[in-house]
């Protein structure tokens, strides 16, 4: 088992390289994007050495590198599970007690947000007390670990589609609720879980949501509801939210995935404006 991130360099190295051209980006353009998106200062030179493996790379920053290209939506699905299994693979290189702390953390500031009441709103109107939601979920982060936090073979999620609404299209910024209706179609009781979101839950670009959600307790054969109330992202686009199912440590309960589409892409306040009737024969150097 590897204590951190940084200790095995080969793999975070090749990842960043094949990343970086998968996006078709130099190394100052890819470095600012990852600089915007996850935080931590990079530089062109920095991010350089760390492509090259001759310099390790803090763990705080490759985590926050990970959960960023892990929920990238301009990513290939097999280059975002190569980052989710940074994240939460069966021998994780990313701590999960540091892990476990920010999520506790995220899930007890989240109450600051000046616009916490309408979440709360929301929520209730969905048949939903978020308070008790969030603090349900850190309380579960805050357990010491179980013997049965591990994954167990028969256990599986089916997503019942009919009674779920899983997409959302909406204004910037504007608030929303969606909701999940998750069926046990395995043969393992889900007792002590949570649903925890991949990548960073806030940034301009991305749609917020809690960090983490309790999962009720649900036997094999019953179904479990979940409310997901959150906010649009703040620029005109498409926006994926990745939850998986995690013991409170953070390990992988079972394989697949709750994906969230919260569709900004289209705005009463962008305004096109016409192409002048001239502008082909200004191109080819003709008076118009």
């Amino acid at each position: 088992m590897r204590d951190t991130l940084a200790d095995d360099m080969t793999e975070p190295a090749d990842l960043l390289a094949e990343t970086r051209r998968a996006l078709g980006l130099s190394l100052a353009d890819f470095a600012h994007r990852l600089e915007s998106r996850s935080g931590p200062k990079l530089t062109r030179q920095r991010l350089s050495r760390h492509e090259q493996g001759s310099s390790k790379i803090p763990e705080r920053l490759l985590r926050a590198i990970a959960e960023t290209c892990a929920a990238d939506e301009l990513l290939d699905a097999a280059l975002r599970a190569r980052w989710r299994s940074l994240l939460s693979g069966p021998d994780p290189v990313i701590t999960a007690t540091d892990q476990r702390r920010r999520l506790h953390d995220m899930a007890r500031r989240v109450r600051g947000n000046p616009r916490w009441p309408l979440y709360e709103q929301l929520a209730r109107e969905h048949g939903a007390d978020l308070n008790a939601l969030l603090t349900e979920a850190s309380a579960l982060l805050a357990l010491p670990p179980q013997d049965d936090w591990t994954p167990v073979a028969g256990d599986a999620v089916t997503v019942v589609r009919k009674e779920s609404a899983l997409e959302v299209a909406l204004a910037k910024g504007e608030l929303f609720v969606l909701f999940g209706t998750l069926r046990n179609s395995g043969t393992v009781l889900w007792r002590q879980r949570l649903l925890t979101r991949l990548g960073p839950s806030v940034t301009s670009s991305l749609a917020f949501t809690p960090p983490v959600l309790p999962v009720p307790e649900t036997p094999p054969g019953q179904t479990c509801r979940i409310v997901i109330p959150g906010r649009g992202p703040w620029f005109p686009n498409e926006s994926l939210v990745t939850y998986v199912m995690t013991f409170p440590d953070l390990t992988p309960c079972l394989p697949g995935s709750l994906i969230l589409l919260v569709d900004a892409s289209t705005q009463d306040d962008v305004v096109s404006h016409p192409v002048p009737a001239d502008i082909a024969a200004r191109f080819r150097g003709r008076p118009g």
